[in-house]
């Protein structure tokens, strides 16, 4: 008996190390145009613009990118709207005052990663009213 609840202990915390590994971004670069959405603190859509590699946001949005390649997690957790978001087709990237959540959907396949960035918005170059 106590052999069968060592096992099970055992492998239960190999599964949760695992779970918790941090992990690398399989973003390999974004595309060409996102749609960056606004909300209002009462998950209301405030706006949205679409913005391209010329856009000041978007520069800092794919050198943050590129410098964060490590260190994210695998998200379970659903988040409310906001109060940035960016979307293309099989993208989405939720973007909070100290968060990010990457969505990716690859040939059928979806992973969400989450990973804690200090002043996120700041570094992105948004407000942090949500408004712009």
């Amino acid at each position: 008996m106590r052999n069968i609840f060592f096992r099970a202990v055992l492998l239960l915390s190999t599964t949760g190390m695992l779970l918790g590994c941090d992990r690398e971004l399989p973003l390999r670069k974004l595309p060409t145009q996102l749609i960056l959405e606004t909300y209002k603190p009462t998950g209301e859509l405030a706006g949205q613009q679409s913005i391209t590699k010329d856009d000041h946001v978007y520069q800092r949005l794919e050198w943050l990118l590129g410098s964060e390649k490590t260190g994210w997690q695998q998200n379970y957790i659903s988040y409310k709207t906001g109060p940035f978001i960016f979307r293309s087709e099989n993208l989405i990237i939720r973007c909070y005052s100290d968060l990010m959540i990457i969505d990716i959907t690859n040939s059928g396949h979806s992973s969400s990663l989450k990973k804690g960035l200090p002043r996120l918005l700041q570094k992105l170059g948004l407000p942090e009213s949500g408004s712009m």
